[in-house]
């Protein structure tokens, strides 16, 4: 019985190795919007936790091609960030969506060394209690960065792609401008069309976004708020 219940977990681990066809490596989407960081900003001591900062975090989401995009890197500042932060982890549902790296890197001494290979990536079953044997459709696709270092700065760009075709073409989301660890430059952005408008209620004090309209598309965008207990919620009906 030992032998074969081995047996089961070895074959499961086996399978959950396997590349997933929903997740895979690309070039940066071309839709992007520009973005204008200042990366020599640093936070004060008492505004850092788990032993690391946000250099930048730049969240994009284009409703359009049904797209969320997310860039970061991370300042690693001791071992407490070293141990919490080896993992680049993303969550999808392989039923709609994909999931595109587009880079993963430490940037270190002033090189870059490329830690996105597809072998590199693996892709898991994500349980909602394991003990009681119950999964809730979602996978995990991560990597494991083996030799992360203290001053380290990881830096991470990847794509989700697809939305839950429940709600069909209608939007909404909910967004805090709030941190676990400090943020030096942050950057939020939602792409829309003419036809399709963003009705935005913020709370809290929360920046109203920049709008910019350009030929068929709007952006809202909002850059680096310092209200850090601001609430914003965005949603289009059709």
């Amino acid at each position: 019985m030992r032998i074969a219940l081995s047996t089961i977990l070895l074959l499961f681990i086996a399978l959950t190795a396997l590349p997933d066809p929903n997740v895979h490596t690309g070039a940066l989407p071309g839709w992007l919007v520009p973005i204008h960081p200042d990366l020599t900003r640093q936070p004060s001591p008492e505004e850092i936790s788990d032993g690391y900062y946000y250099e930048l975090r730049d969240e994009q989401t284009n409703l359009l091609r049904t797209t969320e995009y997310t860039h970061f890197i991370k300042h690693i500042i001791n071992a407490t960030g070293v141990q919490g932060q080896s993992e680049v982890s993303v969550t999808f549902s392989p039923q709609f969506q994909q999931v595109v790296f587009h880079r993963v890197s430490i940037l270190r001494d002033g090189a870059t060394l490329d830690e996105l290979g597809s072998a590199h990536i693996k892709v898991i079953q994500e349980e909602t209690d394991a003990n009681d044997f119950q999964y809730n459709g979602l996978r995990r696709a991560f990597i494991t960065l083996t030799d992360v270092r203290k001053n380290d700065r990881i830096e991470v760009a990847y794509s989700i792609i697809g939305f839950n075709p429940v709600f069909g073409k209608k939007f909404a989301a909910q967004r805090y401008f709030t941190r676990t660890t400090a943020v030096c430059n942050y950057f939020r952005s939602i792409i829309s069309s003419p036809d399709r408008p963003l009705h935005i209620i913020t709370r809290n004090n929360a920046p109203a976004p920049d709008e910019a309209h350009d030929g068929n598309t709007i952006v809202y965008r909002w850059v680096r708020s310092e209200e850090h207990t601001s609430e914003l919620q965005s949603h289009h009906d059709l």
